[in-house]
Parts: structure tokens; sequence; C-alpha cells
């Protein structure tokens, strides 16, 4: 590009240096770049200019000098932030003479409740709806407080158990207890568990309920607990109703909790509500198999109807429930037959906040995907499970858009790996049918699952594989993590969603030295840029060191000041060139703010290290 200047690197040779503070090199003539390593000086030092380049025949003595830190800055002064989430202090360090350090401190809390991991905060006590307390930046000589502000998300209860496993705060075994208790009576979770938020699917629940089954390390308390509720699950149901097509056998009762409302004085009728229920599942199975494909559920031995149970679910939109499990003969996948479950009612009382109407179709979307699923492969990753049936949701009913309300927990915390989210993985099914083949590449996905792959991440880079050359999932998931700055100019329905992928730092004072970061599988971090006034007519210099080996993605967005519209720059590091140079002119003039977002593209690697700096220069 005309206004980006990339310079690809390679790390040749490294140095500690003597007792006198002095290093030295022996290297061929060449343009080389020099930077010293922050974590390598003490706590409270730092130096002036972390990088510097050396030109060809040029022979240096390169003064990397030494200073205390004398004053500590807040660039994104009070900050907000949830439990559980990443955040960024992100000081800015001075010497006495006002020079900006790349500099080491140590981050600690000062709350002894609260707990500071690599860049993740979380509270180890339960607490109210929120708090403020201070976050200590310990620079030896000079110590400054930044105010935070802490809260909790307002996700459902899934999400909080999902969510404190993988910070390490429940063990495996409690997880599947509190996962059982969601679905049983989610008012009688710990305090911190329940959420009034409702659970979108249960049958994620269930497949982790029916795996955990399987396993020798299950404590028999909780595995004797979850074999009577699989087994004696659903309520008793006094009337059925066949569905105009008479493949949905609908059962429901009038009477108790579980009764569907119903005006008609001939109580042999059925209800408009369970009559609708019949017009929504043949429609669902009508687009989703006939239509595109897909294929129809698997039916229980000796029945030629599919059973869907209407009854109270308590704050879950709908369950699917699997039947035993057997190896498929043309296929090298287990698949099973299932039922469906559904609310009575989708009452506001129990945190729904659309139709009765609405709710009840997007569950038929949701759940009849399942049911479809088990039809390819029961042992699919659940991540795939929820986001692929969150998908069809708005494939079916363009116009309900409930699948929004996930769309933030995703974009609130990129820096997780894509197989560890859920709903909120219906991003990257909306991104691959709309820049990958539409449907039929989520059926060939779930084709793929069944004939060769156990993980979804792995059919789905097949799939890519086979039919788009030169792609696979890491270089798909690289433009994918672009896209998410700005939903509203990339996704056909980006312009509802009213949310892209945070930002995890803000930088507007320069230079900006030595930032570290890392990231697990398929996951990002988005920087942003911002430039001011006495910047105009200069170049932003961004260097970019990425761990040696890693499979790297990293990009830029940039903002046009007139028509705010983004444009990408790819730099993909390349072989052995893990280090990259990046300048781009006009910034401030043409662009008024630039992301830099690196991604780990790697399938499974975790905790691969980056680091960046930036500085304003002259061209």
């Amino acid at each position: 590009e005309k206004d980006v200047n990339i310079l690809r690197q390679k790390r040749i040779l490294t140095a500690k240096t003597n007792a006198r503070g002095e290093f030295r090199f022996f290297v061929n003539e060449g343009d080389y770049a020099l930077s010293i390593d922050i974590d390598t000086i003490p706590v409270g030092k730092g130096v002036v200019e972390a990088n510097r380049f050396l030109k060809a025949g040029e022979r240096n003595i390169i003064d990397f000098t030494v200073k205390d830190i004398d004053s500590i800055d807040i660039e994104n002064g009070f900050l907000k932030i949830s439990d559980g989430e990443h955040f960024s202090i992100n000081p800015i360090f001075k010497d006495k003479d006002g020079n900006i350090l790349s500099a080491k401190a140590n981050i600690l809390p000062e709350n002894k409740d609260i707990e500071i991991g690599s860049q993740t905060l979380r509270v180890l006590s339960e607490f109210s709806d929120e708090f403020e307390t201070n976050i200590i930046i310990d620079a030896g000589k000079i110590i400054r407080r930044a105010p935070i502000h802490i809260s909790k998300t307002n996700i459902c209860s899934l999400a909080k158990i999902n969510k404190s496993h993988r910070l390490g705060i429940i063990d495996d075994n409690t997880r599947i207890q509190y996962l059982l208790q969601a679905l049983i009576n989610k008012r009688e979770l710990p305090k911190d568990y329940y959420s009034t938020a409702p659970i979108k699917s249960g049958t994620g629940i269930i497949d982790e309920i029916t795996r955990f089954m399987h396993r020798s390390d299950a404590q028999p308390e909780i595995l004797e607990k979850a074999r009577k509720y699989v087994d004696s699950s659903l309520p008793e149901l006094d009337r059925t109703y066949m569905s105009p097509s008479g493949y949905f056998k609908i059962h429901y009762t009038l009477n108790g909790e579980n009764a569907v409302a119903s005006n008609m004085r001939n109580s042999r009728i059925a209800p408009p509500y369970i009559k609708q229920i019949g017009v929504e599942f043949d429609r669902v199975k009508d687009v989703t198999c006939a239509k595109r494909g897909f294929r129809e559920p698997i039916l229980e031995k000796e029945k030629n109807t599919y059973d869907i149970y209407v009854y109270n679910l308590k704050g879950i939109y709908g369950v699917t429930y699997s039947k035993p499990v057997s190896n498929d003969q043309n296929e090298r996948s287990r698949v099973a037959s299932s039922y469906i479950c559904i609310d009575n009612n989708y009452s506001n009382k129990k945190g729904f906040d659309k139709s009765r109407e609405e709710c009840m179709k997007v569950t038929a979307a949701h759940e009849f995907f399942h049911a479809v699923q088990h039809a390819y492969c029961f042992d699919a990753d659940i991540w795939w499970k929820e986001a692929s049936a969150t998908w069809n949701e708005d494939e079916v009913y363009t116009g309900v858009n409930d699948y929004i309300r996930y769309i933030k927990s995703y974009f609130s915390e990129p820096y997780i790996s894509l197989d560890e989210t859920s709903y909120s993985g219906v991003v990257f099914a909306k991104f691959l049918s709309e820049n990958y083949g539409g449907y039929d590449t989520i059926k060939k996905i779930w084709e793929m699952q069944a004939s060769r792959y156990e993980t979804s991440i792995d059919a789905i880079d097949a799939v890519i594989r086979e039919n788009y050359a030169g792609e696979d999932i890491g270089k798909v998931f690289n433009r994918f993590s672009a896209y998410n700055v700005n939903p509203a100019q990339y996704y056909k329905e980006g312009d509802l969603w009213k949310e892209a992928a945070a930002a995890q730092n803000i930088h507007s004072s320069y230079p900006m030295f030595y930032a570290q970061g890392q990231l697990n599988h398929l996951s990002s971090n988005y920087q942003l840029f911002k430039p001011i006034a006495y910047e105009e007519g200069k170049s932003l210099k961004i260097i970019i060191d990425g761990e040696f080996g890693a499979k790297w993605g990293f990009k830029l967005q940039k903002r046009n000041k007139k028509d705010k519209l983004y444009s990408i720059t790819e730099i993909m590091p390349k072989g052995k060139f893990n280090r990259v140079e990046i300048m781009l002119k006009d910034f401030g003039d043409v662009y008024d703010e630039v992301y830099f977002i690196p991604s780990n593209l790697e399938k499974e690697s975790n905790r691969i290290k980056y680091a960046y700096s930036a500085s304003i220069v002259q061209v």
C-alpha cells in the first residue's frame, strides 16, 4: 500500500550485558534493528528508547542509558471493568527530565480479595453488583494508585458458571453440580451464579452432564443426582397435538405450573399457542431440511413422529435431550435420536424480554437444529453446536434478532479462544456463512464432522482448505478479527448490533514503549491508536515482536476521517520473520484512528506472547 511501509525482520542474535553494562554484537554488513528486553531490567528502571535502527556500514556505540522512574501517569484514567475480564492500566513512566520511559513496574491489587493474573482481574469473594478500589503500580521508589470500578456482568447462570471454571474459581465437579442445578432450578444456585437472564439453551448442559456421567473421576453423589435428573426430567403432560405436517407430536397440559394458557371452552381443542408451535416447527423443518438439505433428526425407535414437550422450563428457552447414542453405519461418528422441550409461556417474570411468540419461534429453530446436529455427530464441540444453532435462528426468523443479545459477550472478550465461546460464537458462524458459501458451508462442516474429524475446529479447517485454495481456519480467523472492528461495515445486520470488538488499550500519548500481551489459540487483542493535533502530517511507527515459531496474524484497521470507513492492512509474518516494523503515513490527516490487531492463528497453542511499541515520526 502507498501509505503503509512494512519491514519484516527476524531475530538473529541475543546478548546480555557484562558487569559494566556493556554488550557487543558481531554481524555482517546490513540493516539491523536493535532492541532491549524490558523484562530484564530492574523494577523502577527504564530507558528512553528501547528500539534503535542501524544502517549498513555503520559501527556504532549504542547507549541504552537506564534511568529511574520519576513519575507515573495513567493514560486510561478511571478504569471500568467486569469481574474476570482482561484489563490494562496502561501507565506512562517518565524520568526526572520528563522523558517517557520504556520501563518495568509491578501491578498489584490494593484489595486482598482481588487477584491479578496475566492481564486478568478477578474478585475472590462475594460482592454486591459493583464497587470501587485501586490498582497499585509499584515502580520501586515511586508508587501510583489507579482507581478502578468493578462490576458484575448481567450474563446468564450458564455463562457465569463456565466463566468461573475457565478462571479456575471452581473445579470441574463443582461446575457440573452447578450446571445441573441451573437445569433443575437456577434460583437455588449460590448467589454468585444466579442470574435473572434466561439461559438460551439447556442442550449444551445436557451434553456436558452426559459426558460427565461416563467419566471415571465423577463424584458419586453428583453422578447419582445427574442420573436421577436425566431419567425423570419430564413432567406429566396429559394432552397431545399433531402438527399440520403430522411430523411433530406436541405434548402439553392445561393444569398446574406447566399449564399452557387457553381460553377455549372446549378443552379438547388445542390452545392457539400449541397450534402455533406445530406450525412453526413445521416451518423450521421445511427451511432447514427440505429447502437447505440438512439431515432430518433421527426418530426414536418404533416412532414415526418427533416429540415436542411444552412445560415450565423456569428461565430456559429450550432443551434438546438425546436418547442413547449409536454408531452411524455410514460414518465414523456417533449419532442419537432426541426430543425437544420448550417453555409454556416465556413470561417476563422468567427474564424473557421478547414476546411469547418470538421466543418460541427462535427456540424452535435453535433446538430443532440441535436435533439435526445429533443426526450428524453427537460428539461435536459444544461451542459449535450452540454457535450454529443460534445462527439457524436468524436464518429461519431473520426479523426476531434474539441472537444479538449474545454478541456482546464475544466482542467484550475477544481474547477468549473461539472454541471456548458458546452462543456468542454465532458471530463466527455468521461470518462464515456471509463470506464463505452461505448455509452450504455450514452444512459441509457438519458433514465433515460426521465423516472424518473429532473436533469442530478441525472440521471447519478441513472444509475451508478443501473449498478455498490457499485458505485455512487461521487465515479466515485473521480476517474475521479485522471485520469485528466495525461490524456495521462488514456484516449484513452489523448496523443492528451496536457492538464491536473492545479495545484492550487506547493510546494517544507518544512515544508508547514496549507493551506486552499474550494470546491463546484463535483469539485476538485490539490496540487502538489515536492521533493528536500536533501529529498531523507525520507518520505512526509501530514495532511488533511476536514469539518465535508461532502462527501470528497482525493487522491494521485504519478509519478514514472523511467517510468513517475502515481499510485493512495485512501484516502476516512470513517464515522466520516474527518481528515487523510498520510505518503508516498520514496519521491524523487521512486516518483518525488505527487499530493494531494481533491474533494467535494456532489451533491449539496457548499463552503465545507478543510485544509492541509506537511512536510518531517525521518521514
